[in-house]
């Protein structure tokens, strides 16, 4: 276990990892983590528009392993994992959580064609969104989360799909993992 915790740490510092956390997920979580992030970006004297975009990006992360991870506690609270750094210039935000093998398709084709869009193209196509739905807020996949990402993110967004092979309650499970970037505009 001392091992676990030494390996933790090479991870976070050769990383420059600001915020690491694992764990069970819910709307104070958010909360809370969003205070500490608001607090780092406040020390940090990040311009408002990049501040803006790199905590939008945590938020939406953040929201959407709440509403789709397929990892639950005991209690049956959703679980996920997210490491935010900084490097040269750049915040990074990472996510991680598994989901249904069987969603695997569906997310990875919304993502690329969301990362195959420009600026303007995903700005439209957000607006669009909105105003497709009056009630949009009820469905389970209107993908505003996503296109918010992609549209805040400096750098095209990485994603990764992971096998997960557990013959135990995760199986049938597969660890997405998304990362996204603000480059700081000095």
């Amino acid at each position: 276990m001392i091992s676990n915790m030494r390996d933790l740490f090479n991870i976070t510092n050769s990383n420059n990892a600001d915020i690491i956390y694992a764990g069970a997920i819910w709307h104070e979580s958010i909360e809370e983590l969003s205070a500490i992030l608001r607090r780092k970006m406040d020390t940090d004297n990040l311009p408002k528009r990049d501040c803006n975009a790199y905590f939008s990006i945590f938020v939406e992360m953040m929201s959407n392993m709440l509403k789709y991870s397929a990892a639950k506690t005991d209690s049956g609270v959703m679980k996920g994992s997210f490491i935010l750094s900084y490097e040269n210039g750049t915040y990074y935000a990472q996510c991680g959580n598994l989901m249904k093998t069987e969603n695997k398709d569906t997310l990875k084709n919304r993502i690329d064609s969301l990362i195959s869009m420009d600026k303007p193209a995903l700005r439209k196509l957000y607006m669009k969104k909105l105003k497709e739905k009056s009630d949009i807020y009820k469905t389970d996949s209107a993908g505003l989360g996503l296109i918010e990402i992609a549209k805040c993110s400096s750098l095209p967004v990485e994603y990764e799909f992971s096998d997960f092979n557990d013959s135990g309650e995760n199986s049938g499970m597969t660890l997405f993992t998304m990362r996204a970037a603000v480059t700081i505009n000095s």
